[in-house]
């Protein structure tokens, strides 16, 4: 995010997957050069024999990542980086070699606890975990979202070049500034400026408790009103809620310069999901939780969501709730926000992005 602002002449360039209306080379307002592969992978991924078939679908995953990997090899020896970074942990074997033929220091910054991740099957986590073994000592950096995570890395694999990197937005929101963005967004979706707001931002999947917090607002009795901004699997559901419960509204996601105007609508933020999760979860440190902060907003979270429980509860930034009982919206609605709001605000106060990037900032040379 400081390459635009900070280093205007620094050229990074992305290898992104196909999207259909996509364009397969483009210059983004960020600075970066986004390389697509073609969109004819996209069409493939959403035809009806794929969809239809198990062994089709793993067939095209295999082809795709395979494409992916000829497409990256080529672009490394075409264009010679100085450093190639990694986000992900299926990708690091094939950014080592990348990195030893052409000399490039490699970084390694997964987005989450890779080898934890939700979802993974035995047999996948235990790939995961091989090639965690045999390849994360070879990365020159490794940059993680949070302290946690840093340190599980650390020292399981005695990593001596280790840094946080978390995702703090650029800016925050000065209270004037948030109250005319609250003022004019409720008007326009109908919601009073006295009615209680809660938002959830981000990725609409079952996986992330949207499901569960749909339900509860239908079925409370309460007067809260809940907002779902982003996108995923449950748009379609959340527009439903919507039709039949005037007080679900849904939001397509905006531009990242937008969010926090959009955040500030709402009186608190919710990260709420249900039973038992992968480690990766316990210990993530979601953007959404920085971006309610930087909106002066409290947070309500789920206490399984452990490290994002500890911050609230060590900050006072908003309140903890028992993800083994059904969410007391009752009591949500009726607790006095101003006094965890205003510890939002003075947390939000400690943040600087100028400050956090500067791990990326020393790796990649850009300062001394």
């Amino acid at each position: 995010r400081y390459v635009k602002s900070n280093c205007p002449a620094l050229d990074v360039a992305v290898l992104g997957l196909a999207g259909v209306g996509l364009p397969t080379h483009e210059n983004h307002t960020s600075g970066l050069r986004i390389l697509r592969m073609a969109e004819v992978w996209a069409k493939l991924r959403q035809s009806q024999a794929v969809q239809r078939h198990r062994w089709l679908r793993m067939l095209l995953a295999l082809s795709m990542l395979l494409a992916y990997g000829a497409r990256f090899m080529g672009l490394s020896l075409r264009l010679r980086p100085q450093f190639i970074t990694c986000h992900h942990l299926a990708l690091l074997p094939l950014s080592v070699l990348a990195s030893r033929i052409t000399a490039a220091t490699l970084v390694f910054a997964p987005h989450e606890w890779e080898s934890e991740r939700t979802g993974l099957t035995p047999k996948a986590q235990a790939v995961a975990k091989w090639i965690e073994r045999h390849f994360i000592g070879a990365a020159h950096q490794h940059v993680f979202v949070c302290e946690p995570i840093r340190q599980w890395y650390a020292d399981t694999y005695r990593l001596a070049t280790t840094h946080v990197v978390r995702a703090i937005p650029e800016e925050r929101l000065e209270r004037a500034e948030a109250a005319a963005h609250r003022a004019s967004l409720r008007q326009r979706m109908g919601i009073g400026l006295e009615d209680r707001v809660f938002i959830y931002q981000g990725l609409i999947d079952p996986a992330r408790g949207t499901r569960e917090l749909l339900q509860a607002f239908q079925t409370s009795g309460c007067n809260a009103h809940l907002v779902m901004m982003g996108y995923g699997t449950d748009v379609d559901m959340v527009r439903q809620a919507g039709a039949t419960c005037k007080r679900i509204h849904y939001i397509p996601a905006v531009p990242q310069a937008d969010i926090l105007k959009h955040t500030a609508m709402a009186d608190a933020g919710l990260i709420a999901i249900k039973g038992p999760l992968s480690l990766s979860y316990q210990y993530s440190l979601p953007n959404k939780f920085f971006e309610y902060i930087m909106a002066g907003r409290p947070v309500f979270v789920t206490d399984n969501l452990r490290y994002v429980a500890e911050l609230i509860t060590k900050h006072g930034l908003g309140m903890t709730m028992a993800d083994s009982e059904p969410l007391d919206l009752r009591k949500m609605e009726a607790i006095d926000l101003a006094p965890l709001a205003d510890r939002a605000s003075s947390y939000a106060n400690s943040l600087d992005w100028t400050k956090e990037c500067r791990p990326y900032q020393l790796i990649y040379g850009l300062v001394s």
